[in-house]
């Protein structure tokens, strides 16, 4: 099974290389492959998630997964051979607040003691805001054990990774992924054997705070809106981001200036507070997609001079790109999905359907546009093509984001 994981792990690298328009990820020199390890991240956007934030890891992982999603027989052994551990919630078993994971903390603790890594998502349940929730014990719990169990020469590490969306449910949209330096949990060892559940708190909160520096965690919805509100009119102005980091970078630092003012308390019942979260409304802006305005691109020359040569390379294929896009949105809409599923559901629909579209498009390629060439070449020139629709989708997105800040600026 070692084999398939890798082997779907470089399916996943591949399809997130399509996926986003822009994906970076930066410290992956603190990962240690020599210590067990429990990857943690903040969870915005379900399943997701998972594939964004742990492809670049190349140790085998086992995830802890929601128990819900082992209910069906083919659920439960697809979800068990393919390196998932069950973990109970309340929601899980009827809001039953006694729970048995037992054997979900016991597997973890096995595969961490033969050296392996684990990922959790600590806030037990994925939320699509720029909020973190509070974190569960579980993660500290485990990796406390596991220093316990595995003896005194033994290192445990917590590795944090914060997880950025510009548009989460969104294809075309950027990533910026930033891992943290690991927490050992060696330097507790003691105290966890003094007082466990004070040591579970004080590292659990240790989790917190490194999580809160490497994702936006507004603290309340109103905190959210004005971060947006703060967003757009730093747009407005013609404030310019280069990429992904320095989104992020800036939407930070825009949280901690309006935390640094005295007047959250009440904001929610201001007049302005109100006219604003109107007019975002009316505009078509809403914070769970909102953070894709927050993102342009470098050079608009260069984009512009490059939108023309995939153009006059690639747009006799368009005819296959253009119905594609739109089956694939209209299935992943029509099967009613939770909106967080969106972006998986997308993702795997269309790595499904590469084989079959690569066959098509050299069918197409010979028998429609009459051209008979190598599949060599056939592939470079899907590849132009898939890149040029697009930058094209891109393009199209910005000029009526732009439109919208504009108009949310006036007055």
């Amino acid at each position: 099974m070692k084999y398939v994981y890798h082997f779907i792990r470089y399916l996943v690298k591949i399809g997130l290389h399509f996926f986003w328009a822009d994906h970076k990820i930066e410290g992956k020199e603190h990962i240690d492959y020599k210590v067990p390890t429990i990857v943690v991240s903040n969870h915005p956007n379900t399943m997701f998630d998972v594939l964004n934030g742990v492809h670049f890891i190349n140790n085998g992982i086992k995830f802890l997964a929601n128990a819900s999603l082992f209910k069906s027989k083919f659920n439960n052994w697809f979800f068990t051979n393919f390196f998932c551990i069950p973990v109970q919630r309340p929601q899980d078993i009827g809001g039953n607040r006694i729970l048995n994971n037992d054997h979900a903390f016991d597997a973890a603790i096995d595969y961490l003691r033969d050296g392996g890594y684990i990922y959790i998502a600590p806030e037990g349940t994925s939320f699509l805001k720029r909020q973190l929730l509070e974190l569960k014990t579980g993660t500290a719990r485990i990796g406390l054990q596991a220093v316990q169990e595995i003896g005194e020469a033994s290192e445990v590490h917590i590795l944090p990774i914060g997880i950025n969306y510009t548009s989460p449910t969104r294809w075309a949209g950027a990533s910026y992924v930033k891992v943290a330096p690991p927490i050992k949990l060696s330097q507790w060892r003691q105290s966890y054997e003094h007082d466990p559940y004070e040591t579970v708190r004080i590292v659990t909160n240790n989790i917190k705070e490194v999580l809160d520096d490497l994702c936006i965690d507004a603290d309340t919805d109103e905190e959210e809106k004005m971060l947006c509100f703060d967003e757009l009119t730093a747009l407005s102005r013609g404030f310019a981001l280069h990429n992904t980091k320095e989104s992020f970078q800036s939407s930070h630092q825009l949280l901690f200036d309006i935390r640094s003012q005295d007047f959250l308390s009440n904001i929610a019942e201001s007049k302005e507070f109100k006219d604003k979260s109107a007019k975002f409304t009316s505009l078509g802006f809403d914070t769970i997609d909102f953070q894709k305005v927050f993102y342009f691109h470098k050079s608009k020359l260069m984009h512009f001079v490059a939108l023309i040569f995939f153009l006059l390379i690639s747009v006799a294929w368009w005819p296959i790109f253009m119905p594609l896009h739109f089956f694939i949105r209209f299935v992943s809409n029509k099967i009613g999905l939770y909106i967080g599923y969106l972006s998986t559901a997308k993702l795997v629909l269309a790595m499904v359907l590469t084989l079959p579209g690569i066959f098509f498009f050299c069918y197409y390629d010979e028998r429609i546009l009459g051209l008979d060439w190598p599949w060599s070449l056939d592939l470079v020139l899907l590849y132009i093509a898939f890149q040029s629709y697009k930058w094209l989708n891109i393009s199209f997105n910005e000029l009526s984001t732009m439109r919208k800040i504009r108009a949310f600026s006036e007055g």
